[in-house]
Protein backbone atom coordinates (compact mmCIF):
# COMPACT_ATOMS: atom_id res chain seq x y z
CA UNK A 1 0.00 0.00 0.00
CA UNK A 2 2.94 2.31 0.86
CA UNK A 3 3.93 2.30 -3.13
CA UNK A 4 -0.08 3.11 -4.02
CA UNK A 5 -1.05 6.00 -6.09
CA UNK A 6 -4.01 7.65 -5.92
CA UNK A 7 -5.84 9.82 -8.98
CA UNK A 8 -7.43 13.19 -8.14
CA UNK A 9 -10.67 13.22 -10.42
CA UNK A 10 -12.24 16.52 -10.89
CA UNK A 11 -14.91 18.83 -12.52
CA UNK A 12 -15.54 22.31 -12.76
CA UNK A 13 -18.98 23.38 -12.61
CA UNK A 14 -21.84 25.66 -12.11
CA UNK A 15 -23.04 25.79 -8.44
CA UNK A 16 -26.25 24.31 -9.49
CA UNK A 17 -24.67 21.41 -11.00
CA UNK A 18 -22.35 20.65 -8.01
CA UNK A 19 -24.41 18.19 -6.03
CA UNK A 20 -25.51 16.25 -9.24
CA UNK A 21 -22.15 15.87 -10.41
CA UNK A 22 -21.05 14.61 -6.61
CA UNK A 23 -23.66 12.18 -6.80
CA UNK A 24 -22.45 10.80 -9.85
CA UNK A 25 -18.87 10.61 -8.35
CA UNK A 26 -20.08 8.94 -5.01
CA UNK A 27 -21.62 6.11 -6.91
CA UNK A 28 -18.02 4.50 -7.42
CA UNK A 29 -16.32 6.48 -5.22
CA UNK A 30 -17.86 6.06 -1.24
CA UNK A 31 -14.77 7.27 0.27
CA UNK A 32 -16.09 10.37 -0.06
CA UNK A 33 -16.42 13.37 -2.65
CA UNK A 34 -15.82 17.05 -1.97
CA UNK A 35 -16.99 20.41 -3.14
CA UNK A 36 -15.40 23.61 -3.39
CA UNK A 37 -16.36 26.56 -4.01
CA UNK A 38 -14.05 30.29 -3.00
CA UNK A 39 -14.92 33.20 -1.87
CA UNK A 40 -13.92 36.83 -2.83
CA UNK A 41 -14.46 40.59 -1.04
CA UNK A 42 -16.15 42.94 -3.57
CA UNK A 43 -15.92 46.18 -3.60
CA UNK A 44 -18.35 46.52 -0.82
CA UNK A 45 -15.90 44.34 1.24
CA UNK A 46 -19.00 41.56 1.39
CA UNK A 47 -17.71 38.03 0.58
CA UNK A 48 -19.49 36.38 -2.55
CA UNK A 49 -18.95 33.11 -3.95
CA UNK A 50 -16.96 32.55 -6.84
CA UNK A 51 -19.89 31.58 -9.53
CA UNK A 52 -17.69 27.42 -10.32
CA UNK A 53 -17.49 24.95 -7.78
CA UNK A 54 -15.05 22.04 -8.45
CA UNK A 55 -16.52 18.87 -7.93
CA UNK A 56 -13.43 16.28 -6.85
CA UNK A 57 -12.27 12.36 -5.23
CA UNK A 58 -9.64 10.17 -5.05
CA UNK A 59 -9.56 6.89 -6.35
CA UNK A 60 -7.24 4.46 -6.15
CA UNK A 61 -4.67 3.36 -9.32
CA UNK A 62 -5.30 0.24 -8.36
CA UNK A 63 -6.60 -2.93 -11.01
CA UNK A 64 -10.23 -1.88 -10.58
CA UNK A 65 -8.69 2.14 -12.04
CA UNK A 66 -9.74 1.89 -15.41
CA UNK A 67 -13.16 0.11 -14.67
CA UNK A 68 -13.95 2.61 -12.17
CA UNK A 69 -12.99 5.55 -14.70
CA UNK A 70 -15.41 4.11 -17.62
CA UNK A 71 -18.18 3.89 -15.03
CA UNK A 72 -17.97 7.85 -14.34
CA UNK A 73 -17.45 8.94 -18.05
CA UNK A 74 -20.11 6.44 -18.83
CA UNK A 75 -22.58 8.18 -15.79
CA UNK A 76 -21.29 11.75 -16.20
CA UNK A 77 -22.41 11.28 -20.32
CA UNK A 78 -25.98 10.41 -19.31
CA UNK A 79 -26.17 13.39 -16.66
CA UNK A 80 -24.64 15.33 -19.71
CA UNK A 81 -27.59 14.89 -21.80
CA UNK A 82 -29.72 16.99 -19.12
CA UNK A 83 -27.30 19.84 -18.73
CA UNK A 84 -23.35 20.18 -20.84
CA UNK A 85 -20.81 19.21 -18.44
CA UNK A 86 -16.96 19.99 -18.76
CA UNK A 87 -14.84 17.01 -19.33
CA UNK A 88 -13.62 14.80 -16.20
CA UNK A 89 -9.91 15.51 -15.53
CA UNK A 90 -7.56 12.73 -13.79
CA UNK A 91 -5.04 13.61 -12.31
CA UNK A 92 -2.03 11.14 -10.50
CA UNK A 93 -1.46 11.85 -6.79
CA UNK A 94 1.30 10.52 -4.78
CA UNK A 95 0.10 8.17 -1.86
CA UNK A 96 1.86 10.11 0.75
CA UNK A 97 -0.05 13.39 -0.35
CA UNK A 98 -3.28 12.47 -1.22
CA UNK A 99 -4.48 12.95 2.08
CA UNK A 100 -2.98 16.84 2.52
CA UNK A 101 -4.24 17.24 -1.17
CA UNK A 102 -7.68 16.50 -0.16
CA UNK A 103 -7.58 18.54 2.92
CA UNK A 104 -5.86 21.57 1.02
CA UNK A 105 -8.80 23.00 -1.16
CA UNK A 106 -11.35 23.60 1.70
CA UNK A 107 -11.79 27.06 2.91
CA UNK A 108 -14.22 28.84 5.18
CA UNK A 109 -16.76 30.61 3.21
CA UNK A 110 -19.48 32.84 4.02
CA UNK A 111 -23.16 32.85 3.36
CA UNK A 112 -25.65 35.80 4.23
CA UNK A 113 -24.37 38.67 6.72
CA UNK A 114 -23.29 36.17 9.72
CA UNK A 115 -22.77 32.70 8.54
CA UNK A 116 -19.62 31.00 8.01
CA UNK A 117 -19.41 26.80 6.94
CA UNK A 118 -16.17 25.85 7.93
CA UNK A 119 -14.59 21.96 7.25
CA UNK A 120 -15.50 20.02 10.37
CA UNK A 121 -11.62 19.19 10.95
CA UNK A 122 -9.94 22.88 10.51
CA UNK A 123 -8.98 23.86 13.94
CA UNK A 124 -11.06 25.71 15.64
CA UNK A 125 -10.91 29.41 15.82
CA UNK A 126 -12.65 32.14 17.86
CA UNK A 127 -15.43 33.44 15.57
CA UNK A 128 -15.47 37.18 14.58
CA UNK A 129 -17.83 39.37 15.81
CA UNK A 130 -21.56 38.39 15.22
CA UNK A 131 -20.44 35.18 13.28
CA UNK A 132 -21.86 31.83 13.57
CA UNK A 133 -19.95 29.24 12.34
CA UNK A 134 -21.56 25.45 10.58
CA UNK A 135 -19.13 23.14 10.72
CA UNK A 136 -19.80 20.70 7.75
CA UNK A 137 -18.03 17.48 6.66
CA UNK A 138 -16.78 18.43 3.40
CA UNK A 139 -16.82 14.28 2.25
CA UNK A 140 -20.34 14.34 2.61
CA UNK A 141 -21.95 15.56 -0.80
CA UNK A 142 -25.40 16.61 0.01
CA UNK A 143 -25.85 19.67 1.95
CA UNK A 144 -22.83 21.46 1.70
CA UNK A 145 -23.76 24.63 1.43
CA UNK A 146 -22.39 25.24 -1.69
CA UNK A 147 -26.02 24.72 -4.05
CA UNK A 148 -27.80 28.05 -4.36
CA UNK A 149 -31.03 26.96 -2.88
CA UNK A 150 -29.18 25.54 0.27
CA UNK A 151 -27.49 29.02 0.69
CA UNK A 152 -30.80 30.72 -0.63
CA UNK A 153 -32.85 29.15 2.65
CA UNK A 154 -29.47 30.44 4.72
CA UNK A 155 -30.00 33.78 4.02
CA UNK A 156 -33.84 33.58 4.79
CA UNK A 157 -33.14 31.53 8.43
CA UNK A 158 -30.84 34.71 9.19
CA UNK A 159 -33.90 37.24 8.18
CA UNK A 160 -36.50 34.83 10.36
CA UNK A 161 -35.32 33.33 13.61
CA UNK A 162 -35.33 36.11 16.24
CA UNK A 163 -34.96 33.88 18.90
CA UNK A 164 -36.62 30.78 20.73
CA UNK A 165 -38.21 29.37 17.87
CA UNK A 166 -39.38 25.29 17.52
CA UNK A 167 -38.01 25.03 13.42
CA UNK A 168 -38.88 21.37 11.59
CA UNK A 169 -36.50 21.28 9.13
CA UNK A 170 -38.20 17.79 6.10
CA UNK A 171 -35.41 16.29 3.84
CA UNK A 172 -32.74 17.32 5.53
CA UNK A 173 -29.38 15.85 4.37
CA UNK A 174 -26.77 16.51 6.29
CA UNK A 175 -28.72 18.61 8.88
CA UNK A 176 -27.03 22.14 7.55
CA UNK A 177 -30.14 23.79 7.61
CA UNK A 178 -31.86 22.93 10.97
CA UNK A 179 -28.28 23.28 12.61
CA UNK A 180 -27.96 26.53 11.43
CA UNK A 181 -31.80 27.83 12.81
CA UNK A 182 -30.26 26.24 16.03
CA UNK A 183 -27.46 28.31 15.76
CA UNK A 184 -29.01 31.02 14.85
CA UNK A 185 -31.29 31.17 18.16
CA UNK A 186 -33.77 28.57 17.14
CA UNK A 187 -34.33 26.69 20.69
CA UNK A 188 -35.46 23.25 19.31
CA UNK A 189 -35.18 21.58 16.11
CA UNK A 190 -36.28 18.70 14.49
CA UNK A 191 -34.92 17.02 10.99
CA UNK A 192 -36.65 14.14 8.91
CA UNK A 193 -35.33 12.46 5.97
CA UNK A 194 -36.31 9.14 4.37
CA UNK A 195 -32.63 8.56 3.78
CA UNK A 196 -30.63 6.27 6.50
CA UNK A 197 -26.98 7.46 5.41
CA UNK A 198 -28.73 11.26 5.65
CA UNK A 199 -30.07 10.79 8.95
CA UNK A 200 -26.44 9.63 10.05
CA UNK A 201 -24.92 12.72 8.35
CA UNK A 202 -26.86 15.06 10.30
CA UNK A 203 -26.76 12.94 13.46
CA UNK A 204 -22.74 13.20 12.67
CA UNK A 205 -23.24 17.19 12.04
CA UNK A 206 -25.17 17.55 14.99
CA UNK A 207 -22.15 16.69 17.18
CA UNK A 208 -19.46 18.90 15.01
CA UNK A 209 -21.88 21.82 16.20
CA UNK A 210 -22.91 20.97 19.43
CA UNK A 211 -26.66 20.97 19.01
CA UNK A 212 -27.16 17.23 19.60
CA UNK A 213 -29.14 18.03 22.62
CA UNK A 214 -31.79 20.47 20.56
CA UNK A 215 -32.02 18.76 17.48
CA UNK A 216 -34.38 15.43 16.90
CA UNK A 217 -33.76 13.84 13.99
CA UNK A 218 -35.93 10.82 12.79
CA UNK A 219 -35.91 8.63 9.65
CA UNK A 220 -38.83 9.23 7.96
CA UNK A 221 -40.86 11.97 6.10
CA UNK A 222 -44.17 14.11 6.37
CA UNK A 223 -46.25 10.97 6.87
CA UNK A 224 -44.07 10.13 10.13
CA UNK A 225 -45.34 13.69 11.83
CA UNK A 226 -48.35 15.00 12.43
CA UNK A 227 -48.68 18.38 14.60
CA UNK A 228 -50.92 18.45 18.16
CA UNK A 229 -54.63 18.46 16.90
CA UNK A 230 -54.32 17.13 13.60
CA UNK A 231 -55.01 13.64 12.17
CA UNK A 232 -51.96 11.34 11.10
CA UNK A 233 -51.40 11.56 7.42
CA UNK A 234 -51.89 7.75 7.42
CA UNK A 235 -54.35 5.81 8.61
CA UNK A 236 -52.93 2.63 8.50
CA UNK A 237 -51.97 0.64 11.97
CA UNK A 238 -48.40 0.50 10.80
CA UNK A 239 -48.25 4.25 10.15
CA UNK A 240 -50.04 5.40 13.41
CA UNK A 241 -47.44 3.30 15.41
CA UNK A 242 -44.52 5.16 13.55
CA UNK A 243 -46.48 8.86 13.67
CA UNK A 244 -44.80 10.79 16.05
CA UNK A 245 -46.85 13.87 17.75
CA UNK A 246 -45.69 17.38 17.30
CA UNK A 247 -46.38 21.13 18.57
CA UNK A 248 -46.54 23.17 15.54
CA UNK A 249 -43.48 24.96 14.24
CA UNK A 250 -42.64 28.75 13.95
CA UNK A 251 -40.80 27.63 11.22
CA UNK A 252 -41.02 25.11 8.45
CA UNK A 253 -38.42 24.78 6.14
CA UNK A 254 -38.25 22.20 2.40
CA UNK A 255 -35.78 22.27 0.10
CA UNK A 256 -36.57 19.39 -1.89
CA UNK A 257 -37.46 18.88 -5.45
CA UNK A 258 -40.77 21.13 -7.10
CA UNK A 259 -42.52 17.56 -7.26
CA UNK A 260 -42.37 16.40 -3.79
CA UNK A 261 -43.32 19.95 -2.25
CA UNK A 262 -46.39 20.18 -4.65
CA UNK A 263 -47.22 16.54 -2.80
CA UNK A 264 -46.06 17.61 0.46
CA UNK A 265 -48.45 20.58 0.17
CA UNK A 266 -51.48 18.63 -1.24
CA UNK A 267 -50.90 16.31 2.29
CA UNK A 268 -50.81 18.74 5.17
CA UNK A 269 -47.27 20.57 5.05
CA UNK A 270 -49.39 23.76 6.02
CA UNK A 271 -50.79 21.97 8.92
CA UNK A 272 -47.14 21.81 10.53
CA UNK A 273 -46.82 25.65 10.71
CA UNK A 274 -48.16 27.72 13.58
CA UNK A 275 -50.92 30.71 12.86
CA UNK A 276 -48.54 33.37 12.23
CA UNK A 277 -45.72 30.98 11.50
CA UNK A 278 -43.36 30.71 8.58
CA UNK A 279 -42.56 28.09 6.04
CA UNK A 280 -39.63 27.99 3.56
CA UNK A 281 -39.14 26.29 0.13
CA UNK A 282 -36.64 25.85 -1.97
CA UNK A 283 -35.18 23.62 -4.54
CA UNK A 284 -37.09 25.32 -7.30
CA UNK A 285 -36.21 26.57 -10.52
CA UNK A 286 -38.21 30.19 -10.82
CA UNK A 287 -39.94 28.74 -13.89
CA UNK A 288 -41.50 26.29 -10.82
CA UNK A 289 -42.25 29.30 -8.69
CA UNK A 290 -45.95 29.74 -10.29
CA UNK A 291 -47.17 26.40 -9.31
CA UNK A 292 -45.76 26.27 -6.18
CA UNK A 293 -47.08 29.91 -4.77
CA UNK A 294 -50.70 28.76 -6.14
CA UNK A 295 -50.31 25.54 -3.98
CA UNK A 296 -49.33 27.01 -1.37
CA UNK A 297 -51.73 30.26 -0.82
CA UNK A 298 -54.71 27.28 -1.68
CA UNK A 299 -53.66 26.26 1.86
CA UNK A 300 -53.68 29.78 3.82
CA UNK A 301 -49.75 30.87 3.33
CA UNK A 302 -49.13 34.21 2.14
CA UNK A 303 -45.98 34.88 -0.04
CA UNK A 304 -43.77 37.52 1.88
CA UNK A 305 -40.64 37.10 -0.37
CA UNK A 306 -38.61 35.98 -2.87
CA UNK A 307 -35.36 35.31 -2.96
CA UNK A 308 -33.39 34.45 -6.40
CA UNK A 309 -29.67 33.05 -7.43
CA UNK A 310 -28.85 32.23 -10.73
CA UNK A 311 -32.12 30.25 -12.15
CA UNK A 312 -33.27 29.01 -8.69
CA UNK A 313 -35.34 30.42 -6.00
CA UNK A 314 -36.28 30.53 -2.61
CA UNK A 315 -39.71 31.59 -0.94
CA UNK A 316 -40.90 32.84 2.01
CA UNK A 317 -44.47 31.97 3.27
CA UNK A 318 -46.66 33.55 6.48
CA UNK A 319 -49.28 31.12 7.52
CA UNK A 320 -52.64 33.50 8.57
Amino acid sequence: MADARWVEVSLTVPPELAESVAEVLSRYIPQGVALEQKSIQNQSDENILEPAVRVFAYLLADDALETRKRQIEEALWHLAQIQPLPPATYTPIPNEDWMSSWKKHFQPFAVGKRLVITPAWMRKKAPRHNQIILRIQPGMAFGTGTHPTTQLCLELLEESIRGGEFVIDLGCGTGILAIAALQLGASHALALDNDPAAVQSAEEHALHNHVQDRLTIILGSLKDIYPVGHTPLSDSPSSQRSNRLFNQADLVIVNILSSVILEFLQNGLADLVRPGGHLILSGLLDSQAPEIITAAQSKGLSLTQKRSSQDWVALLFTKA
